[in-house]
């Protein structure tokens, strides 16, 4: 069995511990945040096959393009009714800052896009406690490319591998949304009235 501390962490007492077979066949790169009060604040790293970990931010929680080469932070202000959100992206090799940008109101459940273009999928709301939308945010043409109409229970929104949307709506209906093109229907979705059974 491959069994190896996280690096600079020793503090946490954690080890990754994978069988040799599952070790071998992973790629790519764990991201995660610590969100207990025993354990330090900020974005971790980790590299599943040897177990090594590396802090990339120690401030906020930080949300990785799928290929890993960057990430983003958000940022919340606020001065009264209103506010902005202050978005970072940096290049995770060397922390260097490839976007700071600030946009009105408050987002979050921030996810960059699949494609790796500088396009964010987010919920967002003029403030912390009002209505959201889901929104994609185009950090190059600054501007919205998508949202639905505020709700207290917006749509449910992921992206596709393509970076079209997949859009569950309160009423069942299912479809792909490519941006800037005509929303394509794939079909519904039934609640149960009583619970599943």
């Amino acid at each position: 069995m491959l069994s190896s501390s996280f690096s600079g962490l020793a503090a946490l007492c954690l080890n990754l511990t994978l069988l040799p077979a599952v070790a071998a066949k992973l790629s790519g790169q764990l991201w995660h945040s610590f969100r207990d009060l025993g354990n330090p604040s900020g974005s971790f790293v980790t590299d599943p096959a040897t177990g090594r970990t590396r802090q990339v931010s120690k401030e906020k929680s930080a949300k990785p393009w799928p290929d890993g080469s960057r990430f983003i932070q958000v940022e919340y202000s606020s001065t009264g009714s209103a506010g902005e959100s202050r978005f970072t992206a940096r290049r995770t090799a060397d922390q260097s800052v490839l976007l700071d940008q600030s946009v009105d109101g408050d987002f979050n459940t921030v996810t960059p896009s699949p494609t790796g273009a500088n396009r964010i999928l987010a919920r967002w709301g003029l403030n912390t406690y009002g209505k959201r939308s889901v929104v994609v945010w185009d950090f190059d043409a600054l501007q919205l490319l998508f949202a639905t109409p505020p709700s207290d229970a917006p749509d449910a929104i992921a992206w596709m591998p393509d970076g079209a949307l997949l859009r569950l709506q309160r009423s069942g209906g299912i479809s792909k949304l490519a941006l800037g093109r005509a929303e394509t229907p794939l079909g519904t979705a039934s609640w149960p009235s009583r619970g599943c059974r």
